[in-house]
């Protein structure tokens, strides 16, 4: 910045943040979520708000719109996604949330260097669509579109998601479906989360109005089976609640706590709610002492089990600068790094309404060694920000590490634990001796599928186990990264070959011993990979069919109870159904002479 719009600037900070209070003492109420180390933050200081810059922060731009560009771009979200690193924004010409409102991504191999901008959506004529955010179980990468219709009263919305395998070609928009099997009718938050069992965490903004949920998921993908959890939301206003636009972290005590913009309190002040139940039921918000611009945030742990807050402790409306805090047990933030400050935030170059200098709505990945920060600067121009791991992981575990991680060994127990090669099995990373990880990544033919926390212990022996199901028959290559603040160590590939992933054969039988037109045809598998469904077929037409108990290798049986045939033969099948094939009996042939 031009030192003559930078005095500029610190002036404007300097009126704004006059009426700006130092951090509040934390009451009795406030303690219990989170709260920010006396002294940590100084809200006097316009420029730096008393912290130091991060010594190895990197900032890299995705877009930066010319003249004859869309001037308008924010709500920047990161996601990793095969090995390369994924950006999601809105775009419009001039405005925020005007009809010609457009979703778009751009791509990154490291970071640094990022595609040009392609558009995930086109402008709607019923509304317009903003970035709702990415989530993926490793093979799928699923892109949320928060959609706003137009003369909705009060003003909210509803998700919908498109899917990619490869990050380029889309799927048709669907709608975010709940538990219930209805649509979720709420505008998603940005940046949904997984905890260490696979649950998935997020909040919606639910209708009527925005009113703000914590939702959970059991569903990998995240598209389905959304429930929302048990939170009673304060005293609001009439159409949006006080609290807004959450994000989370876990405490090292294994609670979740949930931090949310003080929209209707009148505070410049973070609000957090706490969870011991895996996101089922919340404790009402509180007021914590934790400064905030009253804007969208972004929390969540490194992988040493670090929490962090990003975001614009300012304790006024300014959006700069853009900080991170940090705490080992995630109840006090007793550390904090500024990755951008006012003396580098460029100029507004374009106006349009809503538009404002400084660095708006963060959210924030760990990839690579790095905790990346995606924001639009001056609701123009998408950057991103990132600092390495090494740098502001607190926790004994991982930062004293000296080195990267020992080599872990990759096995499975296919054909082991049924004696079919099926296609049901675990996968076991086991790191027998040496430096220890705090956290594993597991892929399956280049494709991720599985990410764990481990518990870092110097040198000790290690471990963890990967359920794989539902897979057909053929190939699979498995490989593993163990990650600490050092650095990243890949195993040796394991091989699994699934050549009995459908179900096994099933052999009939019938009781017409006096021949008559009544009798039952019973179907068996007596060991063997399980069917979920079975067929009847007589003659070549289906006559009866159901649902069966899969429970491999034990054995599985149906019946067929037939009446009323006339003399003659009658020649039936079985087939035995589960999701990687079907498999019919040999035919049985049943004749009637009366």
């Amino acid at each position: 910045m031009h030192r003559t719009a930078l005095r500029s600037v610190i002036a404007t900070l300097t009126v704004l943040s006059a009426t700006a209070l130092p951090i509040a003492p934390a009451t009795a109420a406030d303690a219990p979520p989170l709260r920010a180390a006396d002294g940590l933050v100084n809200t006097a200081d316009p420029v730096a708000v008393g912290l130091p810059r991060a010594a190895n922060a990197q900032t890299a731009t995705i877009f930066a719109p010319g003249d004859t560009d869309l001037k308008y771009n924010h709500g920047v979200v990161l996601i990793p996604f095969k090995h390369r690193l994924y950006a999601q924004w809105q775009s419009s010409a001039r405005d925020e949330d005007a009809p010609d409102t457009i979703v778009t991504y751009a791509v990154s191999d490291d970071g640094v260097a990022w595609s040009a901008p392609i558009p995930l959506t086109a402008p709607r004529t019923d509304g317009y669509t903003s970035s709702g955010g990415w989530w993926t179980d490793g093979q799928t990468l699923v892109a949320y579109l928060n959609v706003w219709p137009a003369g909705l009263t009060p003003r909210g919305g509803y998700a919908e998601y498109v899917t990619s395998t490869d990050g380029v070609h889309w799927s048709a928009p669907q709608r975010v479906m709940g538990a219930d099997g209805q649509p979720v009718n709420g505008i998603i938050e940005q940046d949904p989360k997984a905890l260490p069992g696979g649950r998935v965490l997020t909040a919606f903004h639910v209708q009527p109005g925005l009113f703000v949920k914590p939702y959970y998921t059991d569903d990998p993908l995240g598209v389905s089976g959304w429930t929302q959890g048990q939170f009673t939301n304060q005293p609001n206003n009439s159409g949006m609640g006080r609290e807004l636009e959450p994000s989370w972290y876990r405490r090292a005590d294994g609670s979740i706590v949930m931090v949310f913009r003080d929209q209707g309190g009148g505070t410049f002040r973070k609000l957090a709610a706490v969870s011991t139940d895996n996101g089922v039921t919340w404790s009402s918000s509180v007021l914590t002492n934790v400064p905030d611009s009253r804007t969208k945030q972004s929390a969540g742990n490194l992988p040493d089990g670090t929490a962090y807050l990003v975001g614009n402790p300012t304790g006024t409306r300014n959006r700069y600068p853009l900080s991170v805090l940090l705490s080992a047990d995630g109840e006090t933030f007793g550390t904090g790094y500024n990755l951008r400050t006012a003396e580098d935030l460029q100029p507004l170059r374009y106006t349009g309404q809503f538009k404002s200098a400084g660095y708006s709505y963060p959210k924030s990945v760990v990839w690579n060694g790095h905790l990346y920060v995606g924001y639009g600067t001056n609701k123009e121009d998408v950057q991103v920000s990132r600092v390495p791991l090494a740098d502001i992981s607190l926790r004994s575990g991982p930062d004293t590490a000296t080195a990267a991680p020992a080599r872990g060994v990759l096995s499975h127990d296919n054909g082991w634990d049924t004696g079919l090669l099926d296609g049901d099995y675990t996968v076991t990373m086991n790191l027998w001796w040496g430096a220890n990880a705090s956290a594993l990544r597991l892929y399956e033919n280049g494709a991720l599928i599985a990410t764990r926390q481990l518990t870092y212990g110097g040198v000790g022996p290690q471990s963890a186990a990967v359920p794989v199901t539902g897979r057909g028959n053929g190939t699979y290559v498995y490989t593993a990264e163990l990650l600490n603040t050092r650095g990243v160590t890949a195993t040796a590939p394991v091989t699994v070959t699934v050549t009995q992933a459908a179900p096994g054969t099933p052999v009939l039988s019938h009781d017409n011993v006096d021949r008559d037109g009544t009798y039952r045809v019973t179907a068996n598998l007596w060991w063997g990979t399980n069917a979920t469904a079975y067929r009847f077929l007589e003659n070549g037409a289906v006559v009866a069919e159901g649902p069966l108990t899969a429970a491999t290798p034990g054995a599985q049986a149906a019946v067929l109870d037939v009446t009323g045939r006339a003399p003659g033969t009658s020649t039936y099948v079985v087939e035995f159904v589960n999701a990687a094939g079907t498999t019919a009996s040999a035919p049985l042939t049943v004749t009637a002479d009366h």
